[in-house]
């Protein structure tokens, strides 16, 4: 990020922090991208940054609530009450999903616990504190072949794509620690994909979160609007789950960065489609 932002400096001739669109591609050359057949050097340098933009998200996230202090007496009471074990052996207190005191081999000995806990964070509608985020994050590496074929692994993520609420910020946060492009490399073949134009605001993965969001918003918007129409059919749906799939594996093509991602992407869409266990139909 310094370099970026120095390098930002020496391209304007001044001090300057705003990575605009124009501007990118000189800061991307200074830093020494370059293109390829596949992408452009500024395309890279993007997708570089947001990639370590998270990574310090999650450390400043991480030590904010380190030093946020310990809760008061009070509150640790409350916490101590309301504090139950789920059939998944996680914790569930009043403001969060945590993890058991004896958690050493809570993941090795069970990998479905790492989809598992984001569907107990969907359902009762608390978090997952950030320093049981870091520990996902180490362990995301027993999301190996065996799990992803799976037919547990597949009912907890259908399960989670199902719920009436909730599914873009479990999505979001899944993303954000690994686990989903983990899980659907389709889907991390896109991950912090920049597209070098005028039109595309978002980098690919987060475009296709957005489009998630939008259509749950409207789902759960009770208003009279335009999208009344749109809200009937989403009432009328009896498999939310395929919906959410269809719109999550839409732009998993552009990754081959070739004219015809429709296709690529359709062959890839199919492959994981497969790999969930649902029928061709």
């Amino acid at each position: 990020m310094w370099k970026t932002r120095n390098e930002l400096q020496f391209a304007t001739g001044k001090a300057y922090d705003v990575l605009k669109h124009e501007i990118q591609p000189l800061v991307a050359e200074g830093l020494g991208y370059t293109a390829d057949g596949q992408m452009l050097g500024v395309e890279y340098f993007m997708r570089d940054y947001y990639l370590h933009a998270r990574n310090i998200k999650h450390l400043t996230d991480l030590v904010c609530e380190r030093l946020s202090g310990r809760p008061s007496v009070a509150m640790r009471t409350v916490g101590l009450i309301a504090r139950r074990a789920l059939d998944d052996g996680a914790i569930l207190t009043h403001t969060h999903i945590g993890l058991p005191r004896k958690r050493r081999n809570f993941f090795n000995n069970d990998p479905f616990r790492l989809l598992g806990l984001f569907l107990d964070s969907q359902r009762f509608g608390v978090p997952l504190n950030e320093a049981n985020q870091q520990v996902i994050k180490s362990h995301i590496h027993l999301i190996d072949d065996q799990f992803r074929h799976s037919n547990r692994a597949s009912r907890i993520f259908l399960s989670i794509l199902s719920a009436p609420q909730g599914v873009t910020r479990t999505l979001h946060t899944m993303h954000e620690l690994g686990v989903l492009g983990q899980y659907v490399p389709e889907f991390r073949s896109i991950d912090s994909l920049f597209q070098y134009n005028r039109y595309h605001i978002y980098t690919v993965d987060e475009h296709t979160l957005v489009a998630i969001e939008t259509l749950e918003t409207i789902g759960l918007t009770e208003k009279a609007d335009c999208n009344g129409p749109i809200r009937r059919v989403l009432g009328e749906l009896q498999r939310k789950d395929l919906l959410n799939l269809a719109i999550l594996l839409r732009d998993v093509g552009k990754s081959a960065r070739d004219d015809d991602h429709s296709s690529t992407g359709a062959r890839m869409a199919q492959a994981f489609l497969k790999r969930l266990g649902l029928s061709p139909e």
